[in-house]
């Protein structure tokens, strides 16, 4: 059974071998706007947050989340994520809503391509951007 987890910031070193090879395909997507060590070095400044989901002997799911404080609003970002059968670990987004309601957001949203508004039930799609409000 997968178990999802926020990596603290000073496991970030010793994890980020294990993750990045599922974070890759995403970060590669951006249009140019990050690369891995731009990615690197927001988690280890605590300005994104690390996530990585194993079965206890392989990480199989990493992503990155970004608090984003608007005048009126904030929002939790699920910014890039990595692993296969994606759609199978959507249960986890019920840990990252509560993490996201914890730190005061009001939304989770994420930047994606198309495909992400099929499986995200319950998810507005306006542009590419998909929000749900906490």
């Amino acid at each position: 059974m997968i178990s999802l987890h926020l990596v603290p910031r000073e496991n970030i070193t010793m994890v980020w071998p294990l993750v990045i090879g599922l974070l890759k395909p995403s970060v590669d997507r951006n249009h140019g706007s990050m690369n891995e060590r731009d990615l690197y070095e927001a988690v280890i400044s605590g300005d994104e947050q690390l996530w990585a989901g194993s079965d206890g002997a392989k990480v199989e799911l990493a992503l990155t989340t970004k608090i984003v404080q608007f005048p009126r609003n904030r929002s939790l970002l699920l910014h890039n994520i990595g692993g296969a059968n994606l759609s199978e670990y959507l249960s986890f987004l019920k840990d990252i809503e509560s993490w996201g309601k914890e730190n005061d957001c009001d939304f989770v949203e994420i930047y994606g391509r198309k495909g992400w508004a099929k499986i995200l039930k319950g998810w507005d799609a306006p542009i590419v951007l998909l929000r749900k409000k906490l």
